[in-house]
């Protein structure tokens, strides 16, 4: 059995959601040795019908569904092959990327963009409920979609110490040692903004934040952003 999933019984009125598809429909493309993004969100689709297809209100103009495959296929070509820290499933890893901004487009319609951690972390602990995934993976997945303590640094927006601080509560928010998490976070933000690059076959963006290196499959921040990140002192 693949550990992302269980086959816990479920009482009816335990259910957070009706699931509109089947836990071996999400099991299959899991244990798929050729893992596909498009089949994550493509079954997701079922799930948040019309949601993908929403805008993210960026000046890119991607949809939610163009952003999230590409952040999900920047961390196919990165980190894929790499063991997680803290024995992060990696599979569990993915369906973090696939939903992590899930709520960003009912967050615009409704109070704002501002709010879509908010709105996503509703998305998530539905979803995660539903399919019984462990206590571990479900407050890392809360704890990364909570905030973006790395692009507000790096964007001059928050200090170090203050920047510091967000991300050592994040980790106690995810049960999850410091340095663990700091390095999950790193490959979190990595494929995040790293998919409004030329790399991930969009529009220049934040191409000057990375040096992408395809060949050894290693991304990483530039030698200007790498020093400002090593003044956190994780």
């Amino acid at each position: 059995m693949n550990e992302t999933l269980s086959n816990y019984p479920k009482k009816p009125q335990e259910s957070l959601l009706e699931l509109q598809f089947q836990e071996s429909e999400l099991e299959k493309i899991f244990e798929d040795e050729n893992f596909s993004s498009e089949k994550l969100i493509a079954l997701l689709e079922k799930q948040y019908p019309g949601v993908y297809k929403q805008d993210t209100d960026v000046w890119e103009g991607y949809t939610l569904k163009q952003h999230t495959l590409m952040v999900m296929e920047q961390f196919e070509k990165y980190f894929s092959d790499k063991t997680l820290p803290a024995n992060i499933n990696k599979d569990n890893f993915r369906l973090i990327l696939a939903l992590h901004d899930i709520g960003k487009p009912e967050a615009i319609a409704k109070e704002g963009k501002h709010f879509q951690h908010k709105y996503t972390q509703q998305y998530i602990q539905k979803l995660f409920g539903e399919l019984k995934i462990d206590k571990k993976h479900t407050d890392l997945a809360l704890a990364l979609t909570s905030e973006d303590p790395i692009g507000k640094y790096i964007a001059n927006k928050a200090n170090a110490i203050d920047t510091k601080t967000a991300i050592e509560n994040m980790a106690i928010e995810a049960g999850i040692s410091t340095e663990d998490f700091f390095e999950l976070l790193c490959i979190y933000y990595k494929s995040d903004a790293g998919s409004y690059t030329e790399n991930a076959e969009g529009l220049r963006s934040l191409d000057d934040l990375f040096e992408f290196d395809e060949e050894n499959r290693k991304l990483d921040f530039s030698s200007r952003v790498q020093n400002k990140i090593d003044q956190l002192g994780f």
